[in-house]
């Protein structure tokens, strides 16, 4: 599995995104800033706002362009390995060596 923690366009928003390679999905998580623990609720859960898995690499470069800081290098290099179809590990691994 490939997954990247990316930062949100709005503060303290992030994103997670990636390849789950046994099923050959993507998926794309976002998640709002941490919550707040209060008395009655002293271990809030930080779910994700939003969770799509998906065959289709498009929906997820849409979904980037919509909630990613497109302005962060990792996120521009991961969205262009999306948008291409393909393991942005693999892409990425590449530029590195």
């Amino acid at each position: 599995m490939s997954r990247y923690s990316l930062p949100g366009k709005e503060p303290g928003y992030h994103v997670a995104v990636g390849l789950d390679r046994p099923l050959q999905e993507w998926f794309f998580q976002l998640y709002a800033p941490a919550p707040v623990a209060t008395e009655e609720d002293p271990y809030p859960d930080n779910e994700p706002m939003l969770w799509k898995d998906t065959r289709d690499h498009l929906l997820i470069v849409a979904l980037m362009d919509k909630y990613c800081d497109m302005t962060n290098d990792l996120t521009k290099k991961v969205r262009d390995a999306i948008g291409g179809d393909l393991d942005p590990d693999q892409v990425l691994k590449k530029d590195t060596t």
